[in-house]
């Protein structure tokens, strides 16, 4: 059995948020055929994962506060001692084939995997760099801009130089693996989807459709996610309503309190906060919405609805990376009138409400299931080694 390290600095459970989502899943896929030993901070102590990992060692000193994250920019090009030792002390003791890397900037570490005689994976989940920089012009001016004004330049230099040392480079879009094969070649650069467990978004009792409302989720306290939200409740909600005066908007996930407050006061406009699951909100919305105008990668709120059966509007963007034909998978809108007006007409129209929701979980069965992407990531294992 192919024995792995996993490193992260994510916190996978509880699974909230897209990056969460992501690691989660691949450790689960990787775990069900290799003997797998994780690096990563220590999850909550009901994360299935801790009884089918080989063992899980917590990863120290990762930063929670705005103000450390800004501190910590500086790791972005430079190693951290404590990760570095607690990567070698694993490295000794476990001796992986392969040590696969998950988010962040491992490029200052591959060398000292490679000292062990493992292979080296690098798991992106966006182009980071790209992302910073689209950051900087998305809002007005706040302190989240000092944040993206460090890392920009920063996570630029890692991409260019860093990703050489990696036997591959796995990208969760096609438009990012092209990205990221401009430093590294066609070769190591491969393409690895975002995909989902479908049975986390299957309920006990079938809710039904509550006529009118509509659904966006995500993590609001992301820059992408809350001027995608704003943009729609500014320039698209007030047709929507004008001509579905019943209409309702749920925004279903974290989000600060001031900008929760500013949404609310728009007519028909509610936010949940951040919930166990999103699953109950999709089965019970009409339409589900990705206004999207900024962001890397590829978005699980996409697959999300499509496992929920729930018929889509995004704008191109919102939908990057994932294989939706528009008006056959979802609607797709990139400007505000026939936004509104493609929400409007599903509203009305049931028959391609279900129609539009068959062929997404078609889709998201042949493409993004777990068990064919368990089986792509067994097969990159292979090839590496």
């Amino acid at each position: 059995m192919t024995a792995i390290l996993f490193v992260t600095e994510l916190q996978v459970w509880p699974p909230y948020g897209g990056e969460r989502l992501h690691a989660y899943h691949v450790i689960d896929s990787l775990s069900r055929g290799c003997a797998v030993t994780v690096l990563a901070p220590q999850p909550a102590a009901d994360c299935p994962l801790l009884g089918q990992v080989q063992d899980w060692r917590d990863l120290p000193d990762v930063a929670t506060s705005f103000w450390q994250r800004v501190i910590d920019s500086r790791f972005v090009v430079m190693q951290r001692r404590s990760w570095y030792q607690a990567l070698e002390r694993l490295l000794k003791e476990v001796r992986p084939q392969v040590v696969w890397f998950n988010y962040g900037h491992w490029g200052h570490y591959a060398n000292l995997a490679r000292q062990y005689g493992a292979r080296t994976i690098q798991q992106t989940h966006n182009a980071q760099s790209r992302l910073q920089r689209q950051g900087l012009s998305s809002r007005p001016l706040t302190r989240w801009h000092l944040y993206y004004g460090l890392r920009y330049p920063l996570e630029t230099w890692h991409e260019h130089h860093l990703f050489r040392r990696f036997d591959r480079v796995l990208s969760v879009s096609e438009q990012d693996r092209r990205y990221h094969a401009r430093f590294v070649n066609d070769g190591v650069s491969l393409y690895q989807p975002n995909y989902l467990n479908e049975t986390w978004y299957q309920l006990e009792r079938p809710l039904p459709r509550e006529t009118g409302l509509v659904v966006m989720t995500g993590n609001f306290g992301a820059f992408q996610n809350q001027a995608g939200a704003s943009w729609f409740i500014d320039k698209v909600w007030p047709m929507v309503r004008q001509a579905v005066p019943a209409a309702r908007l749920e925004l279903v996930g974290g989000t600060a309190a001031w900008w929760r407050k500013t949404v609310e006061q728009t007519p028909g406009v509610t936010c949940r906060g951040a919930v166990p699951s999103v699953a109950p909100y999709l089965r019970q919305a009409t339409v589900g919405v990705a206004p999207l105008l900024h962001g890397s990668g590829t978005r699980f709120k996409v697959l999300e609805a499509l496992a929920c059966e729930l018929p889509l509007v995004s704008t191109t963007l919102g939908a990057e990376g994932i294989a939706l034909t528009h008006d056959e998978h979802a609607l797709l809108a990139d400007e505000a009138q026939p936004f509104a007006q493609a929400v409007i007409e599903l509203l009305a129209n049931s028959e391609q409400r279900q129609r539009l929701a068959d062929n997404g979980l078609a889709l998201l069965r042949q493409q993004y299931s777990f068990a064919i992407n368990t089986a792509r990531l067994q097969r990159i294992v292979e090839g590496v080694l």
